[in-house]
């Protein structure tokens, strides 16, 4: 199920739920910069400045499971190796266009 909700303008909260793997549903949910500059307007302008997203839910979250490509990705190892014992309940990704 995908949802997109308009918060204000230039700004849209994206919103995606997977379906459940036994217990366990995937939620993807994005803040997305609709604005666009005009020509010669500043980039910096058409920003949003820090952000932030809290998210609450009746049920527990659980950790993401770790990729399939261990064991292939020296970094890869090494993360897994450093963060073990660390629940990796969500993923903050910086989007430049």
């Amino acid at each position: 199920m995908t949802q997109r909700e308009r918060l204000t303008d230039g700004l849209e909260l994206h919103t995606v739920v997977r379906p459940a793997r036994g217990e366990v549903s995937s939620v993807t949910v994005s803040l997305v910069n609709t604005h666009r500059p005009a020509k010669g307007e500043s980039r910096d302008e058409a920003s949003w400045f820090r952000p932030r997203l809290v998210v609450r839910s009746s049920e527990p979250f659980v950790d993401r499971p770790l990729p399939r490509a261990y064991g292939i990705d020296e970094d890869l190892e090494s993360h897994a190796l450093l963060f073990r014992d660390v629940p990796n309940l969500a993923v903050g990704a910086r989007g430049a266009r």
